[in-house]
């Protein structure tokens, strides 16, 4: 149990995420379980190890994705600043506005 807490923990951690085992009363059940949590707030439900990990491997995958986005907007905002300083036209309210149209989506609850 303790090898498959650490295992998680350490795929966890990558997104700032902490796992935890479910407490079980019943000790007939041999399958031990764990939740994901953000910030003190449980953001999984209770699953066994083998779930858990495709949990948290989908939260790592949808993490990278983000980022990602983020760099890609950041290169074009930047890119268009430096062209703006060497004196080139540029739409700075077509380059926020398809910067917005790239975040929003990644940012609404």
């Amino acid at each position: 149990m303790e090898n498959e807490l650490q295992a998680l923990n350490n795929a966890a951690s990558s997104v700032g995420l902490v796992v935890f085992p479910k407490m079980q009363e019943d000790k007939r059940k041999t399958v031990q379980m764990y939740f994901a949590t953000y910030n003190g707030r449980s953001i999984s439900p209770v699953l066994p190890y083998d779930s858990l990990n495709v949990f948290l491997l989908g939260c790592i995958k949808t993490y990278e994705l983000h980022q990602k986005t983020l760099a890609t907007v950041k290169q074009g905002i930047e890119s268009a600043f430096n062209d703006y300083a060497n004196g080139k036209e540029v739409d700075f309210k077509k380059i926020i506005g398809a910067a917005l149209e790239t975040i929003l989506p990644l940012i609404k609850k």
